[in-house]
């Protein structure tokens, strides 16, 4: 089988593969914003309450009866955790959309909520994940601390445990991360669409 490559079969090669980034209608474009601005309202809410459950959780511990490593680490988890929230209110809640009635307005709201969500998530690590890491780590030692002032439970017992959790809290953190920068590259990705289609 042989290949033409006449210099009509390259353009036609060429102008079918563009035809495949054909423009969005405007319509679709406002349901495309319309999809992201609702999944980053629901996600911000679902983070919301998982901060309300951070608190409530680690709230309770810190007005215990503890070790002074306990408690700063609890402290820090919910510092840590309204730190998170802020900054999904700050850098994460969409922008009103403008009364836009044309393509390029559509696509130029559309694709500035699409960075921003992808800058948010693409720098997770920093601002989410590794505020987390010195509470857990402080909270881990104090409940490591509690239970070895315990002589009924063995000691080989006690270790396993906190390896356990310490391993589950690890595993827990770089999942977080690693599902972040998935979704960032997903968006780079409608990103980089975009800026075919506006070409």
């Amino acid at each position: 089988m042989t290949i033409d490559s006449s210099p009509e079969a390259v353009q036609d090669l060429w102008q079918s593969q563009r035809s495949e980034l054909r423009p969005m209608p405007v319509e679709e474009l406002r349901r495309a914003a319309d999809r992201l601005t609702r999944k980053v309202f629901w996600r911000n809410v679902s983070e919301y309450v998982a901060v309300v459950i951070v608190l409530a959780g680690f709230g309770r511990t810190l007005v215990q009866e503890h070790t002074w490593m306990l408690r700063l680490g609890c402290g820090m988890v919910m510092a840590a955790a309204i730190f998170a929230a802020v900054q999904f209110r700050r850098k994460g809640t969409s922008a009103r959309r403008g009364d836009g009635t044309n393509a390029r307005s559509c696509m130029d709201y559309y694709r500035t909520e699409l960075v921003r969500q992808y800058e948010l998530l693409a720098s997770a690590w920093k601002w989410f994940v590794l505020p987390f890491v010195p509470g857990l780590a402080l909270t881990l030692g104090g409940c490591l601390q509690l239970a070895l002032r315990r002589p009924e439970v063995h000691r080989s017992t006690i270790m396993w445990m906190f390896g356990g959790t310490a391993l589950a809290c690890v595993v827990t953190l770089a999942g977080i991360a690693w599902l972040n920068l998935w979704s960032a590259e997903k968006l780079k990705r409608r990103i980089a669409e975009l800026d075919a289609m506006r070409g």
